[in-house]
């Protein structure tokens, strides 16, 4: 499964459907349209964008370091 989140990521869609399966490309207007389906996936998810699309957010909790120092890793 493919998803694309945002204008430019959709930009990639055509030539991922071109040589893939039209059912396992996903274009998403933003982020918020991407959890339901990140939280219900079963799976490895693999995450690249730009880090204006803060997809940390879409990183279930318990793949959140929290140390008590305040820094705040991500896996």
């Amino acid at each position: 499964l493919v998803v694309l989140i945002g204008e430019k990521a959709s930009w990639m869609a055509p030539a991922l459907i071109e040589n893939g399966n039209q059912e396992k490309v996903m274009v998403l207007g933003d982020i918020e349209d991407a959890i339901s389906l990140v939280e219900d996936f079963e799976g490895v998810v693999l995450f690249k964008g730009s880090r204006i699309n803060q997809l940390e957010k879409l990183l279930p909790p318990w793949a959140v370091d929290d140390d008590s120092d305040g820094n705040n890793e991500k896996c």
